[in-house]
């Protein structure tokens, strides 16, 4: 009974993306109507597949803040225990369930890429060419989904438990009948590297656009995983390829100085691969960092200056805070991508890598690579430190400035967790604007059992082949 209504619900999470309903059907007997390669190659363009929904994890990050009408005298919620750090509230029963959650959206995506990859060699037309790359992109976007998954369900990788943690389910096969096991830690970032090396040698430069992976990105996910396992090494080499294809960076500063009217798209060449966190696919708008986060900028940053504004209706009075205000629509749209991985987020791996390798002037250059595109001339002084400690602080720094929202800045605060001397914990004083209520200190330590996201009851339910990873107490 298990396995049927296993079975049913990943169907359902495939067939209810609607977008995608004309280059995918199921006969009654499971089989997947999908004949020619354009067909395959379509359902990479379903929008869908790329949306990897952040919002039970996005007040655990130290960017963000909350409207204290959304906590003060509110039951609690996923959005107040991440932003309080009450790690004392199961978050079992707050959690999206289904297609709704970031779990059940992300493995229907991993289904989709398992239906290419298992299937797209008996597409009637394509060449043997394009039906390798093909092959090569759902692989990569089937490894970058594990990745994302393993890093929010299941503990930072550490050398000395890494093979014994706990992970999540490997689902390489479009088999919707196999119930998974729950892979280890290392079984999974060895599946994603495994992936990824196989992958690369069949994929073109760039993709075709900004949903379809190339080797750029394919290293980039590679130099990504490294750093996450503490191999700085291969994490250099890796971002080095990748900057070796493309190492563009869009120059906010010329952005900022031409009246914002400039549209950046999803395609922008500084986007090795676009994925957004949330229920759209091309901007967080409205989001809200804190005065402390909107104050780091400065008074010359164009990401401060273009993107946020102190007067938006969400934001509260009094607070300080800032909201995130460029649409993805009209003359002047502003596509942020907050999921996938940029070139920017290439320079900034480069840079902590020399840094850990004791290289400061290196680790600065590259640094400073982004930095030069986003501040104004009149504000803008190259980077200096004395020592790699110096520049560790001002590498991550940036990397908390650039690499705003979706999943960046909490996959940071985990994986620091492990290295004492750059570890990060999050200290909110709450309320600021409320004088009724008493001003608490909150605080989200390194290593907290926050940071381990809970699987939900379905998941639970559905698979007896699942342990909880998280600690939340857990009510079927």
């Amino acid at each position: 009974m298990k396995l049927l209504k296993y079975s049913a619900l990943i169907l359902l999470a495939i067939l209810t993306f609607s977008s995608c309903s004309k280059y995918l059907d199921v006969k009654p007997p499971g089989k997947v109507l999908l004949t020619t390669y354009d067909d395959y190659n379509k359902v990479l363009n379903n929008t869908s597949l790329h949306i990897y929904n952040n919002a039970e994890i996005a007040y655990l990050n130290d960017q963000v803040w909350i409207n204290e009408l959304a906590v003060i005298g509110r039951d609690p919620g996923i959005a107040t225990i991440s932003f309080l750090g009450d790690s004392t509230i199961s978050r079992f029963n707050f959690l999206l369930s289904g297609t709704n959650g970031l779990y059940g959206a992300a493995y229907a995506s991993i289904a989709r890429f398992c239906l290419v990859i298992d299937n797209v060699e008996k597409a009637t037309n394509g060449t043997p060419a394009q039906i390798k790359r093909l092959m090569a992109e759902a692989r990569t976007l089937r490894a970058f989904a594990h990745f994302l998954l393993l890093n929010t369900y299941a503990k930072p990788y550490n050398a000395a438990t890494a093979a014994t943690d706990r992970g999540i389910c490997i689902k390489s096969t479009f088999n919707v009948e196999v119930l998974e096991k729950q892979a280890t830690v290392a079984e999974v970032y060895n599946f994603v590297e495994a992936e990824l090396l196989a992958a690369v040698n069949d994929l073109a430069n760039t993709g075709e656009n900004q949903f379809h992976p190339g080797k750029a990105f394919a290293y980039g996910l590679l130099a990504k995983m490294y750093l996450y396992k503490g191999e700085y090494a291969k994490a250099k080499a890796a971002a080095q390829q990748s900057l070796a294809i493309n190492n563009y960076v869009y120059d906010m500063v010329k952005y900022y100085q031409n009246g914002q009217t400039e549209n950046v798209d999803m395609a922008m060449p500084e986007n090795l691969y676009y994925a957004i966190g949330g229920s759209a696919i091309a901007t967080p708008n409205n989001s809200i960092i804190s005065k402390e986060m909107y104050e780091s900028f400065g008074a010359s940053d164009t990401r401060g200056l273009a993107f946020f504004s102190t007067t938006a209706p969400a934001v509260q009075v009094g607070a300080g805070t800032a909201a995130f205000i460029k649409l993805p629509t009209g003359n002047s749209r502003f596509c942020y991508n907050t999921v996938g991985i940029k070139t920017t987020e290439m320079y900034l791996t480069l840079a902590e890598c020399f840094a850990r390798e004791g290289n400061v002037n290196a680790a600065l250059q590259n640094l400073d690579e982004v930095r030069k595109k986003r501040i104004l001339p009149q504000g803008y002084q190259a980077s200096n430190a004395s020592t790699p400690a110096d520049a560790m602080k001002l590498i991550l720094t940036e990397r908390r400035k650039e690499l705003l929202f979706g999943f960046n800045r909490f996959w940071d605060q985990r994986r620091l967790g492990n290295d004492p001397a750059n570890a990060i914990t999050v200290v909110r004083k709450f309320p600021v604007v409320n004088t009724a209520v008493p001003q608490v200190t909150y605080t989200i330590p390194p290593n907290s059992p926050l940071y381990i996201l809970p699987f939900d009851k379905s998941v639970i339910l559905n698979n007896p082949n699942i342990q909880q990873n998280a600690k939340d107490e857990m009510n079927l």
